[in-house]
C-alpha cells in the first residue's frame, strides 16, 4: 500500500503468496476495503483468491504452475478458493491479526481460468463475491476430463454428480465440469455449489445474507448465491440506492449485458464466459 501517488515505499499489508497460486488466470482476483474502514469494529480488508490446495491430494500444493502431466488443459492442477477478511491497523496499514476465514476452499477449480473473481460492497452493506465454474475453456466440459496416463488428477476430481471422485461423467446426467455454474437445476438432493454464482454474503460471518433462493450448499460454506450462474466473473459493481447488479457477459458474437435485482441471493446463472459486471 502506497501513502500517496508520490510515495516510493509501500507498505505490505499482509503476504498471502504461501496460500495464493498465481497461474494463468488464478490469483489474488478480488479485494475490497471495508466502507467503514477507520471504524472501530470495521478495520479489514477483503481478500478473494485462488488457495494453492489440491482437494484430490497428491500433490498437496502445486505452487505457481501446474506441471504436465496432469498438464493446465489437459486434465488440469485441482485448486480451490478461499474469501478472507484482514484486520488492518488504519494508523500502519499494516495488518494487525492473522487471516480471518469466511469461506474455505468453497470453490472447485479443475483448469487455470475461470477461476474466483471480485469483490464489492453494496449500498445494503452486504459483500457481493464472484466465482467461475472451474471448468475447461478449451473443450466442452460436463466433467469427463482427468485420469490421463501418469496423471494425478483423476477424473471428475471433485465428485461431481451423478458419480464419484475418478468415474467420468457423460451426458445427459452429468452434473459436473461447466455445468456445476447450474447447480441450482440439478435433480433434489444434489449439491448447490457456489461455482459460476455471485454471492452476497455478511461480511462479519461469510454467511449467506437474508433472503436467499435458492439455499447453496457449498464446499465448507454457509454462504449463498446472489445471482444466476457465471461461467467466468470477474468484476461486481452494486447500484445505489436501489442494489441492482448489472452484468456484462461475452457471448461468441459480442457482449451483452443483463441486470438481476439483488433481493435473492442468487442474482444470475447460466452466462457463457460473463467478463463484467458493472452497474448499469
Amino acid at each position: 500500500m502506497f501513502d500517496s501517488p508520490s510515495d516510493p515505499t509501500p507498505t505490505q499489508v499482509v503476504d498471502l503468496r504461501a496460500r495464493v497460486q498465481d497461474f494463468w488466470d488464478r490469483g489474488l482476483l478480488g479485494l475490497a476495503v471495508d466502507p467503514g474502514f477507520g471504524t472501530a469494529g470495521r478495520n479489514f480488508v477483503y481478500v478473494l483468491y485462488t488457495h494453492d490446495l489440491n482437494p484430490v491430494g497428491n500433490p498437496a500444493t502445486w505452487g505457481d504452475g501446474c506441471p504436465t502431466p496432469p498438464g493446465p488443459t489437459t486434465d488440469g492442477c485441482t485448486v480451490t478458493g478461499n474469501l478472507s477478511r484482514i484486520p488492518v491497523d488504519p494508523t500502519t496499514g499494516a495488518a494487525s491479526g492473522p487471516e480471518q476465514p469466511l469461506i474455505t476452499d468453497g470453490w472447485c477449480q479443475q483448469y487455470p481460468s475461470h477461476s474466483i473473481g471480485h469483490l464489492a460492497f453494496g449500498p445494503d452493506g452486504n459483500l457481493y463475491v464472484t466465482g467461475g465454474d472451474g471448468a475447461s475453456f478449451t473443450n466442452t466440459d460436463w466433467g469427463q476430463f482427468g485420469g490421463g496416463a501418469g496423471s494425478p488428477t483423476p477424473a471428475n476430481p471433485y465428485g461431481d454428480p451423478p458419480g464419484s471422485v475418478g468415474t467420468p461423467l457423460s451426458p445427459p446426467g452429468a452434473e459436473g465440469g461447466a455445468l456445476r455454474s447450474q447447480s441450482p437445476r440439478r435433480v433434489a438432493g444434489h449439491p448447490i455449489l457456489l461455482d459460476g454464482a455471485v454471492l452476497r454474503v455478511d461480511p462479519a460471518t461469510g454467511s449467506g445474507a437474508a433472503g436467499r433462493t435458492p439455499p447453496p450448499t457449498p464446499r465448507g460454506s454457509s454462504a449463498t448465491g446472489s445471482g444466476t450462474r457465471l461461467t467466468s466473473p470477474s468484476m461486481t459493481r452494486v447500484r445505489s440506492p436501489r442494489p441492482d447488479c448489472c452484468c456484462r457477459r461475452r457471448w461468441p458474437s459480442g457482449w451483452g449485458s443483463s441486470r438481476s435485482p439483488t433481493r435473492w441471493s442468487i442474482l444470475a446463472t447460466g452466462w457463457v464466459r460473463p467478463t463484467r459486471a458493472a452497474s448499469c
